[in-house]
């Protein structure tokens, strides 16, 4: 049984937030249609793979993912040109917390029951 850890949980919980947020943000902010789609679709994304690591705490790779999230968010108003700076820097500084909380998240491997008989638990290696 894997059950995951307290740190684990919150950054999830970070990721989640940040991408619930990508999803309200461009409303809220009046962004164009091009950002407000942007933030939607991978506020989304971010949130559903958030949600998804909280539920299965060895899932790793759904953290990465997350990851390869932020860095689009980082990067894309940039890329996609959004007018504004508002959105921009939103998309800017959401991104970062969600590829630094997503990398954190990544390197940790939860916590599992020790199999046995024994009692307590124990890192996974």
């Amino acid at each position: 049984m894997t059950v995951r850890s307290g740190k684990l949980s919150l950054l999830s919980i970070i990721s989640l937030l940040g991408g619930l947020w990508m999803i309200i943000c461009p409303f809220a902010i009046g962004a164009s249609t091009g950002a407000r789609w942007d933030g939607v679709i991978f506020g989304v994304l971010v949130a559903i793979f958030a949600i998804g690591r909280l539920a299965s705490p060895a899932a790793r790779a759904l953290s990465w993912v997350n990851f390869a999230f932020g860095i689009w968010l980082l990067i894309s108003p940039w890329v996609l040109g959004f007018p504004g700076s508002g959105i921009r820097w939103n998309d800017t500084i959401t991104g970062l917390i969600i590829l630094i909380c997503s990398g954190l998240a990544a390197t940790d491997k939860g916590m599992v029951a020790t199999a046995g008989g024994e009692t307590g638990f124990r890192k996974v290696a």
